[in-house]
């Protein structure tokens, strides 16, 4: 059975960190303890959180009001506060699912910043909601959207040409294997940066059709790379 105020009182737990651990990478610990609670397991949230404390660090203070359509704050990772209080400004102004379906479509293109996991905190925010409207899941939507818009990065893509669009499994086709190029260490958020260096990815980016339904154009790559992952374990 699943309980409404359980999570809530984890996400009360959370409200005083903020969205990277000491060491650099996304603080999972928000997703996790929705995924919990999805899973029937909210009882367990608390108990996890006070066991996995390290690496945890206060979320900074905002520093200046984002103004317009924020582009010159996009990807700035010390800009995360700001957007906080712009995203809890909107959300303050209009139904929830109208501010993720605005935001959702403006950020869609920088996805990729750190490893998705802005767009992913952002599911599972919209999730909670769908379960539950509460203040407390409301700031959690805004820190999700804020995540992914400051950790914004688009993926290089060359200018579009008339080009056969086709599934993920087509497209990767086009794609070279990067080996020597790639950084031999660091994390996926790396990886993705060095596709920069790599003027073959660019002109492959706009093979993928994307012009069906949702679920099918997310549902397509999924399974592509589920495939690809162990076939390449390099």
């Amino acid at each position: 059975m699943r309980h409404p105020a359980r999570h809530d009182e984890a996400l009360a737990w959370l409200a005083p960190y903020g969205p990277d651990l000491a060491w650099g990478f996304t603080n999972h610990h928000p997703m996790v303890v929705e995924a919990l609670y999805a899973l029937g397991r909210g009882e367990a949230a608390l108990p996890w959180l006070e066991a996995h404390r390290d690496g945890l660090v206060p979320r900074d203070d905002p520093r200046e009001a984002i103004a317009g359509d924020g582009h010159e704050a996009l990807g700035r990772p010390e800009r995360f506060a700001d957007w906080e209080v712009r995203i809890q400004a909107d959300l303050g102004r209009r139904p929830w699912r109208a501010v993720v379906g605005e935001w959702g479509a403006r950020l869609a293109p920088g996805a990729a910043g750190a490893a998705t996991h802005g767009l992913i905190r952002t599911a599972h925010a919209a999730r909670a909601l769908g379960e539950a409207d509460t203040e407390l899941r409301r700031a959690e939507l805004a820190a999700g959207i804020a995540y992914w818009a400051a950790t914004y990065q688009q993926l290089p893509a060359a200018a579009p040409a008339v080009v056969e669009t086709g599934p993920a499994s087509e497209a990767l086709r086009y794609v070279p294997m990067i080996r020597d190029t790639r950084p031999e260490a660091g994390s996926i958020v790396d990886a993705f940066r060095s596709l920069d260096a790599c003027p073959a990815f660019a002109s492959v980016i706009h093979r993928l059709d994307v012009a069906r339904d949702p679920d099918a154009v997310v549902a397509g790559p999924t399974a592509t790379f589920s495939a690809a992952l162990p076939a390449n374990p390099e």
